[in-house]
């Protein structure tokens, strides 16, 4: 619910997750990749509810299997 007034805003929702999910210890090129996937999407502000929940779903989803969380964890 949080993300969903900000899905627009992509760099604001990578932040979001690279702080709340990776505790902002990434590499660029990680983060790059999940950027580059999620633009894919083409969210814009009058976007459908259920196309912002897909992108975001995916975000989260591509930040839990990526190896540098994995490690973390």
């Amino acid at each position: 619910a949080e993300l969903l007034p900000i899905a627009h805003d992509l760099p604001a929702v990578v932040a979001w997750y690279h702080l709340r999910l990776a505790a902002n210890q990434m590499s660029a090129d990680s983060l790059g990749i999940i950027t580059a996937v999620l633009n894919a999407f083409g969210i814009t502000q009058s976007s459908s509810t259920e196309q912002k929940l897909d992108m975001l779903a995916t975000g989260a989803w591509m930040f839990l299997i990526s190896p540098e969380y994995l490690v973390q964890k």
